[in-house]
């Protein structure tokens, strides 16, 4: 678990900058794609964080967490350059880690029968 979680803050680390690479041509753009991937990521693990503490009894699945910061980045991933409001890619990111996490239960209740 170590290594994953050097994984993850790598991903917060160096993803908004992944997603924003091509764009060298133009700052405000790139500063855009950086704001939209951060929104995103940091809602979607905020969205982990609650319905991982609601389906677990109150204790927090940190790799639930870790999922979403790659979920996060990639659920804006080709919409990240668009020019919206910031509510945008929390919203993407929100109804991503939603899905994501109620699935993943889903599977394992299913799994455990």
């Amino acid at each position: 678990d170590t290594f994953s979680l050097i994984g993850t803050i790598v991903l917060w680390m160096f993803w908004p900058s992944f997603n924003g690479a091509m764009l060298f041509g133009d700052a405000s753009l790139q500063q855009r794609v950086v704001i939209n991937t951060y929104l995103a990521i940091c809602a979607s693990c905020v969205t982990a964080i609650v319905t991982s503490g609601l389906i677990h009894n109150g204790k927090m699945s940190i790799l639930e967490v870790q999922n979403a910061t790659l979920a996060g980045g990639v659920s804006i991933g080709m919409s990240c350059s668009f020019d919206v409001s910031p509510w945008v890619p929390c919203l993407l990111a929100v109804w991503q880690e939603l899905s994501q996490v109620l699935d993943t239960a889903r599977y394992l209740a299913s799994w455990r029968k």
